[in-house]
């Protein structure tokens, strides 16, 4: 019998609306009140977690089944040693990179035995993020930019002439060295940690995501060891960086070409890939070592077609797809449209968006790049007829100074296209013609396709910034991402 009065007696939806208001909410103390608090506390408290490798015996610990299920995201931040000057100007040392690696190694398969433990009835499915990162990455040249939870404050750093650092400004590029120390590889060798055996395969795992502030390596074939062991992964969220040289990006583009085709999980619905730059890092590369075939700062990174051709064929099983400056959309669809391709049809996707140089207002103002780009929109066109639930496609370009938009959106009874960016190309009639008959197709009838065009007058200081005012902000990266892509862009080097 509930007491007039008590709290029992009132209605849930006030109980739960009374423990929404608690000072500190989120507070364990308030969860020994009783079952009910315990249970709501929980559910805030556990909802999204951030781990270090200390806190892995505590959380294997965690037995309720209440708790387990209240956790949706988990944020393994791994720290790895710190180090001072003059090391800071150098690269990692063997000895250290091996430890650092071993560092790694262990957190992540620590975190994969405990999670391998749960059954589905634990969890109906959680996001697992992870960080890489030296405290000590913050402290000598790269202030401004973020790891782990620090956002800094620039207003407040302290003058280091050393570091090229005075009145909050960076006044000098970081030695070569330095920089490389951030980009060091990752080298997942569990067989050294766990004497041979194979890392534990979890059922609760729905969703990876790598973002662009852990700047060491996780190549392809780290992801493949990773993903691999995550039996009902959905999503695959992939940020990471180029390479400086050019042997070593192409490389790295084969290994990308092979995870693709023979790593994703069968169950894989969608997948964000997202590889940065910062072109304020390159210039002084070539002192480093003479003769090496950096990457070159006056063009723009040159996507492997090949690549292209993966992302097509791992398209067919996919909802969403995008992916951003590892890939040109002229080569997906150019490879759409080949013999390989020609009974498939990509019948669950939904969404798809994808970068291309053809949009680069140098390239498409000559009239052979005009020409390309217009192809380009036929081949697109084309294919999106062998999409039947395409909602939106987007193609879009960004870097310093420009950026250009060309998006197809269906809706239920419309379809539009939409050019928009520093600059607008001009579309030839067969491509308007062309995405017409895409919309009828789609459609089921004769919907007048409507034509948008919206020029951007703000300067473009970073990819990062077009994608934002390109309305790309939940499509092509985290956004937490692309506002840190923002302010380092404010943070350029005088």
């Amino acid at each position: 019998m509930k007491l007039k009065g008590s709290w029992g007696s009132l209605p849930a939806e006030m109980r739960l609306e009374i423990l929404s208001l608690l000072p500190g909410r989120g507070s364990s103390a308030y969860a020994s009140v009783c079952d009910e608090w315990r249970t709501v506390i929980e559910r805030a408290n556990f909802r999204r977690l951030t781990l270090t490798q200390s806190c892995l015996a505590s959380f294997a610990e965690l037995h309720r089944a209440e708790a387990r299920r209240a956790i949706k995201h988990i944020c393994l931040r791994i720290k790895l040693e710190t180090y001072g000057c003059p090391d800071c100007e150098n690269i990692e040392g063997v000895k250290k990179r091996h430890r650092n690696n071993k560092v790694i190694t262990t957190a992540i398969w620590r975190l994969f035995s405990i999670l391998g433990s749960w059954t589905r009835t634990d969890s109906e499915g959680l996001t697992l993020e992870m960080e890489v990162y030296s405290a000590s990455d913050s402290k000598h040249y790269f202030k401004h930019l973020v790891f782990g939870d620090n956002e800094p404050d620039l207003t407040r750093v302290r003058t280091s002439r050393r570091h090229g650092w005075i009145n909050g400004q960076l006044t000098v590029r970081p030695p070569c060295c330095s920089i490389l120390r951030l980009f060091e590889y990752v080298d997942l060798s569990f067989d050294q940690v766990a004497q041979g055996a194979d890392l534990a395969t979890n059922q609760v795992i729905i969703r990876f995501l790598i973002r662009r502030q852990t700047r060491r390596r996780f190549g392809p074939a780290c992801l493949a060891k990773l993903v691999s062991r995550c039996s009902r992964l959905e999503d695959i969220h992939y940020e990471h960086w180029g390479y400086w040289s050019k042997a070593e990006q192409e490389t790295n583009d084969q290994k990308l070409e092979n995870f693709l085709l023979s790593h994703l999980p069968h169950g894989l619905r969608a997948m964000t890939l997202f590889e940065d730059s910062n072109e304020d890092y390159i210039p002084d590369f070539q002192d480093l070592t003479p003769g090496f075939p950096m990457v070159d700062t006056k063009t723009q990174r040159i996507p492997r077609p090949a690549t292209g051709a993966a992302l097509a064929q791992v398209a067919t099983n996919l909802e969403r797809l995008s992916a951003s400056f590892n890939v040109d959309a002229e080569s997906f669809f150019q490879a759409a449209l080949t013999q390989r391709f020609q009974s498939t049809t990509w019948d669950r996707l939904e969404t798809l968006v994808l970068t291309s140089r053809l949009l680069d207002p140098g390239k498409a103002s000559t009239q052979h790049g005009a020409r390309a780009l217009n192809e380009m929109l036929l081949s697109a066109a084309a294919t999106a007829q062998m999409m039947p639930k395409l909602c939106l496609l987007a193609i879009w370009h960004g870097a310093r100074g420009s950026a250009c938009l060309f998006r197809y959106h269906r809706r239920p009874y419309s379809c539009s296209i939409q050019l928009k960016g520093t600059w607008l190309p001009t579309l030839v009639p067969s491509v308007l013609q062309a995405w017409t008959k895409v919309a009828r197709v789609q459609t089921d009838s004769k919907v007048e396709l409507e034509i948008e065009y919206q020029t951007i007058s703000i300067p473009i200081d970073s990819h990062g910034t077009a994608a934002h005012y390109l309305g790309l902000t939940s499509l092509v990266a985290h956004p937490v991402s692309l506002r840190q892509i923002r302010r380092e862009a404010e943070s350029i080097i005088v």
